[in-house]
């Protein structure tokens, strides 16, 4: 549902631009676009290759349009990198509405996302037993990466990852947690 309700928003809201001033109007896409975002990360730390359904389907409707196959999992990575550099470009510094997101933590939540992604992109091969499969519809490789572009794509995804941890940490918005930290205490420490 929550998946339905972004791709809803993100295909309509566009119909009603002229309602909201320009500032409002990308804050709203740009919740969508990020809510996109992180259900799909959360799918494919799971699942690897995922269907990427990024239009609202109709129900009921036929079976050919309710079946969408997976895709691979560096496709659904990119998908991932894609909609959250999207909800970043759309969002303001900070949040107009206590507790949504704003462009820095779609910027936190993107470098999680792509540290795991070439992770993955980069130790899969190396797991014991190889982590892999293939769909069973589409012959795609659903878990895991190709071994002719798991090495680019480690690389693009950390190189990601960098750039956005990089500017939530120059942006000075947010820092780590540490009132109660102290030196050489351990008890604070932990």
């Amino acid at each position: 549902v929550l998946l339905k309700d972004a791709n809803h928003l993100i295909e309509t809201l566009p119909h009603y631009k002229d309602t909201y001033n320009e500032n409002e109007f990308n804050f709203y896409l740009g919740q969508a676009y990020f809510v996109r975002a992180y259900v799909f990360y959360q799918m494919a730390r799971r699942f690897g290759g995922i269907p990427l359904v990024t239009k609202t389907i109709s129900y009921p409707a036929e079976s050919s349009e309710l079946e969408i196959p997976r895709a691979s999992e560096e496709e659904t990575w990119d998908q991932i990198c894609r909609d959250f550099d999207t909800a970043a470009q759309l969002l303001p510094k900070t949040s107009m509405v206590y507790g949504l997101a704003d462009k820095y933590a779609v910027l936190a939540f993107k470098a999680e996302a792509m540290l795991y992604a070439g992770s993955v992109a980069k130790y899969n091969e190396t797991v014991s037993g190889r982590l892999t499969g293939l769909g069973t519809k589409t012959g795609v490789r659903v878990i895991g990466f190709d071994s002719a572009t798991a090495a680019a794509a480690s690389v693009r995804y950390f190189k990601e990852s960098y750039k956005a941890a990089r500017e939530v940490m120059d942006s000075g918005q947010y820092s780590l947690y540490r009132k109660k930290w102290a030196a050489g205490d351990k008890e604070a420490m932990y």
